[in-house]
């Protein structure tokens, strides 16, 4: 189960908590016991089976009555209520009557609640439940993980094979003309859609380089012609400035010619008027004089500005054919890909074909096995019944979870610890048991489980709740799940736990594991992609 998402509304201290979960990493819950951080993982199976990873009936519904779960995961989002009529509902499903019809449809979806149980939750009750459990009950935890306790249906399920097989190799007849129909069909489209070689010929060569050159010579170019205006503007200014100086020198000159104060209008005398011409008469000449100097400069402005338009009008013709060259190379980068794309089409389209080809032959030769397949349903049925199939399944489990706890204890364990766990047990006469059996060799010296430090006993105890994840998810052919770690790093030193979460930290490289504990320990908090804080129901990324 990939789970993306939790909601929770009215679930024991959570009025309304979001989580999102990333495809891999190690996502911390950290917080006081009764916080809310556990309440996160028990509403995963809530919502999908409506029962607690606990299972100890406590309710997990807030008391207002509204509660609500949603859940996404593997694509759908699946809500489970507190009360109504139907109290669970995923999306791409039909509206069922009832929440048994729902439930049986959202089982087929995920499977059992145990096989997940065991799968997902690392636990180290679970895993120290299993070493103090009696024989049967090991046996029951065993053959939970193997399905072999569904055995005696085989010869029933043997029986409806044979139709069923006969169906599915009648579709993959039907499946390989198909894929023979598809292949002649990409052909054809590839021949129609991949350009010729003339039309990638004959394109100048793009340089992203020189490029860069004549866009910051066009940019230079254009600076230039800023200020060749700017000093062409500010002379044809200063020379307006003039005129109107000029003509206002004038002006106050014809005045004086009349006999009257430039400035005032009265009349004045000849010797004043004099005094004023004379005046008058220099301003002018001072005017004409920079006036001549101006004009001088508005031509030279005007020469420059003449001269950096046609740089900058090279420069942006320059500019715009790299450019061009630029689109002219995407183009070709363009068809080259949709060539390359169309021949991968066509490769995949001749692998499909074979494949179908061999799917087909699969078919025909899987018939013949039919009438004997048949014949041995009965067989089977004795075969796989609780004193054949099923003890030797049970003791090659064994086995299996011996070999990986072992594996798991190599990587966490400070000190050489290796399991030991059989099928059959000694009787006091020397004589073998049924019964199975677990111990320890810690450095070389034999101990029973029961004996071993603290310490010792939570490595083994974390050791075997990985190993019995690992055998679930194997047996039961299930996706890389999420996995839950609950409150495992209790008696460990800080080497110890440094070494769980490398273990978790392997784990986290395909898919998300989620770390619950109380505090968070540095080690556990450097090793962790997102950190959530949990406090009175009230969740806070830190």
């Amino acid at each position: 189960m990939q789970i993306k998402r939790v909601k929770l509304e009215g679930v024991t201290v959570h009025d309304s908590t979001e989580i999102e979960f990333p495809d891999r990493g190690i996502v911390l819950f950290s917080g006081k016991n009764g916080s809310g951080k556990t309440t996160i993982a028990e509403a995963v199976p809530m919502a999908v089976w409506g029962r607690t990873i606990k299972d100890r009936g406590q309710p997990i519904w807030s008391a207002n009555k509204g509660g609500k779960i949603e859940l996404e995961a593997n694509g759908r989002t699946y809500t489970r209520r507190q009360t109504g009529r139907v109290k669970l509902s995923f999306s791409g499903g039909k509206d069922y009557e009832t929440t048994t019809h729902a439930q049986r449809e959202v089982n087929s979806h995920f499977g059992e609640f145990a096989t997940w149980k065991r799968s997902a939750v690392l636990s180290s009750q679970e895993s120290a439940g299993f070493c103090g459990a009696t024989d049967a009950e090991k046996k029951r935890i065993l053959e939970a993980l193997t399905h072999s306790e569904e055995l005696a249906d085989a010869a029933e399920i043997a029986a409806k094979k044979s139709k069923e097989s006969r169906e599915s190799w009648t579709e993959k007849d039907k499946q390989a003309a198909i894929e023979e129909a598809r292949l002649d069909a990409a052909k054809r489209a590839l021949r129609e859609s991949v350009p010729s070689e003339s039309e990638l010929e004959d394109v100048e060569e793009y340089d992203p380089k020189a490029h860069k050159i004549a866009l910051k010579e066009k940019e230079k170019a254009r600076g230039e012609l800023d200020i060749a205006s700017e000093s062409l503007i500010s002379a044809r200014e200063e020379m307006a400035a003039l005129n109107i100086d000029r003509k206002r020198i004038e002006k106050d000159r014809d005045k004086i010619t009349a006999g009257q104060c430039g400035a005032c209008g009265q009349d004045i005398t000849e010797d004043m008027a004099h005094a004023h011409r004379l005046d008058i008469e220099t301003a002018l000449e001072a005017i004409e004089a920079r006036a001549k100097q101006t004009l001088e400069r508005g031509k030279e402005a005007e020469a420059t500005h003449a001269q950096a338009l046609e740089k900058y009008e090279k420069a942006s013709e320059e500019e715009r054919e790299h450019d061009a060259r630029r689109k002219n190379s995407e183009t070709i980068e363009r068809l080259k890909q949709a060539k390359k794309e169309e021949e991968e089409r066509a490769k995949t389209a001749g692998e499909d074909y074979a494949k179908a080809q061999f799917a087909l032959k699969e078919a025909e030769r899987a018939k013949a096995e039919a009438a004997r397949e048949l014949d041995h349903v009965k067989t089977a049925h004795k075969i796989l019944g609780p004193k054949g199939m099923r003890a030797h399944l049970v003791s090659r489990t064994i086995k299996a979870l011996e070999s990986s706890a072992n594996s798991w204890l190599s990587r966490i364990g400070d000190k050489e610890i290796q399991l030991q766990m059989s099928a059959y047990g000694a009787k006091s006469d020397g004589s073998r048991k049924d019964e199975i059996t677990i111990s320890a060799t810690i450095d070389g010296a034999e101990v029973s489980v029961k004996s071993a430090s603290r310490g010792e006993r939570r490595r083994i105890d974390i050791a075997i709740c990985l190993a019995l994840a690992e055998l679930a998810e194997a047996s039961s052919g299930a996706q890389r799940s999420t996995i839950f770690a609950d409150e495992i790093f209790d008696g460990l030193t800080s080497a110890g736990i440094s070494a769980v979460m490398g273990a978790l930290s392997d784990l986290a490289e395909d898919r998300c594991v989620v770390v619950i504990c109380p505090e968070a320990p540095h080690e556990v908090a450097k090793a962790a992609n997102a950190h959530y804080m949990f406090e009175a129901g009230n969740a806070r990324r830190v």
